[in-house]
């Protein structure tokens, strides 16, 4: 049993890792099995709180706790840093694009590709994440920024009744199909860096459970697995949530992984980014790379504060 919220982004994430482990294990039938999360129970027009962490993902664990299901298919950047005791992380496949996508419906926009330099001042963009917020500001101060709340193709809607531009994920793009994405292009990095975790999928079983790790094996690709792992040793280190304009991509080549981490100010008046590189050929050493960089981070947040006290408070929400 496959468990996974049953959004259609979800689920279509979810029917490609049980198509992959059937196509991995002749004979092998996974069913999916669909879980409410009190995530998908907040009224779409209301933000998520600060301490809301996990709330996409609670009762999906909470249903692989108790044998309802045996694995849990998560988008990464959702999957708080701490798992409940019991539970674990096994190997990542292929990463998707980890980028996010700008799609416009906004009439008054004439640039077929819709590239982010060229709205008009003042345009309207759609987003409820502090991230995006955060950063289109650092680039674009004059953007007025309102929130939307919704599934994907929710969204999208709602910015074309408002004939305004929003901001998605490029993996949800490549994952969902037939979605109306307006004129659209991809957000440069150095622009709108991604989440933690953005573009990858997490899978989590139970502890101990040596037939599903077994199951896995075939899909993971290392990586991925690598690159989630030190952007998730990263984010707990700096007790990263969904309410802080925190951005991580790590690259895995050559023996080694690249780590860029970006961090903005709420109002996107103020950023500070770092690269941190470092050789890992496994997870252990990709999770040194991630504390590492956090610790290289969070110095320089000490070293701006004594400088100027206030600084380093523009940096938390």
């Amino acid at each position: 049993m496959v468990g996974g919220r049953g959004s259609p982004l979800s689920q279509a994430q979810t029917m490609t890792i049980m198509r992959a482990l059937e196509n991995a294990h002749p004979g092998l039938t996974a069913n999916f099995v669909a879980i409410r999360t009190s995530g998908d129970n907040h009224v779409l027009d209301s933000p998520i709180s600060a301490e809301s962490k996990g709330v996409f993902v609670k009762e999906i664990e909470e249903a692989l706790i108790s044998g309802q299901i045996d694995l849990a298919v998560h988008s990464a950047k959702d999957l708080p840093y701490e798992l409940p005791e019991g539970l674990m992380l096994g190997p990542s496949p292929e990463r998707a694009p980890s980028g996010d996508l700008l799609c416009s419906f906004d009439h008054d926009f004439d640039d077929p590709e819709a590239s982010f330099e060229r709205l008009p001042k003042g345009s309207t963009v759609m987003t409820s994440s502090v991230r995006r917020k955060a950063f289109l500001l650092a680039s674009r101060p004059d953007l007025e920024i309102k929130p939307v709340r919704g599934n994907v193709a929710t969204r999208l809607g709602k910015a074309r009744d408002a004939k305004a531009s929003t901001i998605i994920a490029a993996a949800a793009a490549s994952r969902i199909a037939g979605l109306d994405l307006g004129r659209h292009s991809i957000m440069p990095f150095q622009i709108l860096p991604p989440a933690p975790g953005q573009g990858a999928l997490a899978l989590e079983h139970r502890a101990g459970d040596d037939r599903v790790a077994g199951l896995l094996k075939p899909l993971g690709h290392q990586p991925t697995t690598l690159a989630l792992t030190a952007e998730r040793a990263l984010a707990r280190r700096l007790g990263y949530g969904c309410q802080i304009p925190v951005a991580a991509l790590a690259i895995c080549e050559d023996g080694h992984v690249t780590l860029r981490v970006a961090l903005a100010s709420p109002d996107g008046r103020k950023t500070h980014r770092i690269s941190f590189r470092g050789p890992a050929a496994t997870e252990s050493e990709a999770f040194a790379i991630g504390r590492e960089a956090a610790e290289k981070l969070l110095k320089d947040l000490e070293a701006m504060a004594q400088d100027n006290p206030l600084s380093a408070l523009d940096f938390t929400p």
